[in-house]
C-alpha cells in the first residue's frame, strides 16, 4: 500500500460524472469515503474509490453525529 496512487477531488468528479463540489458534499455526508487530509489538501486512495464505485456507490456511514 505504500506506493498506492492518491487522487484528488477533480479526478473523482470525472469518474462519477459530477462536479467536484458534489464529491465534497458526498464525502462530508458519509455517502462516499471521506479520504484523507494532507496539509490543506484532500486526497483519496484510488483503490478505495474504485471499490466504492464498483460496489454501487453505497453510503459508507449512516447518519452523522453532530457534537
Amino acid at each position: 500500500m505504500e506506493n498506492e496512487r492518491l487522487i484528488d477531488v477533480k479526478h473523482i468528479a470525472v469518474l462519477c460524472a459530477c462536479s467536484w463540489r458534489t464529491v465534497l458534499r458526498w464525502a462530508d455526508a458519509g455517502k462516499m469515503p471521506w479520504g484523507m487530509k494532507i496539509g490543506a489538501l484532500r486526497r483519496w486512495r484510488e483503490s478505495e474509490i474504485r471499490a466504492w464505485i464498483d460496489g454501487g456507490c453505497k453510503p459508507v456511514r449512516q447518519g452523522v453525529a453532530h457534537v
